[in-house]
């Protein structure tokens, strides 16, 4: 007597060996990073797995978001996704440096001369040497702010020349006794830190 034979059948086998896809993006302060440009914010990179198609198996894990935050010059990051297979994307890179600054740089303000004179109530030419100093990034812009004097009701016709809202280093100021005159300047760097108060005073002898 023959024994009985057995049969088994298996169906629904996937089989995927395709690797998923990875992207990277890079943003600060939610906008775009250019990889080689300063900024004062932390740069965040996100990465994005795709692994669609009829024949895959979907996304198992993708890397999280990764902070730079560090000052300085950061090489990249990387990062990488699985499938439900198994199957591991080539790694995600983006490609630095990320240039972070977030030091606030320095000046100072000289003046031509201080006191002017004498005081006979006439205009005299004024200029200013700015002294701005950042040491990580470098200095992008200096604008001249205002030009006050402590006796603003006559400060129309004592101030001359000076244009605010660019770098504008010279006028002329009205030598009347006992005016103090204050020129205030900002200072940004690269990553666009700002010195927002760096004044020069001028009085009159």
């Amino acid at each position: 007597m023959c024994g009985s034979l057995a049969t088994a059948s298996f169906s629904d086998i996937n089989v995927d060996k395709t690797q998923p896809t990875i992207t990277v993006a890079a943003t600060a302060d939610s906008t775009p990073y250019l990889s080689g440009t300063w900024t004062n914010k932390p740069v965040v990179l996100t990465f994005t797995c795709t692994d669609d198609g009829p024949n895959q198996s979907g996304v198992a894990s993708v890397s999280g978001p990764l902070t730079i935050a560090t000052p300085g010059a950061t090489p990249g990051g990387t990062g990488t996704c699985t499938d439900v297979a198994g199957n591991r994307a080539d790694p995600a890179v983006f490609l630095g440096p990320i240039l972070i600054d977030v030091e606030i740089p320095t000046c100072s303000v000289l003046v031509s001369s201080d006191p002017i004179g004498p005081a006979n109530q006439k205009l005299i030419p004024v200029a200013t040497t700015i002294l701005a100093v950042d040491d990580r990034s470098g200095i992008e812009s200096v604008r001249l702010s205002s030009v006050t004097s402590n006796r603003p009701g006559t400060a129309s016709s004592d101030i001359s020349g000076f244009t605010t809202g660019i770098d504008d280093r010279t006028g002329s100021l009205r030598t009347t006794k006992g005016n103090t005159y204050t020129l205030t300047y900002v200072v940004v760097d690269r990553a666009g830190n700002q010195r927002a108060a760096c004044t020069g005073v001028v009085s009159v002898s």
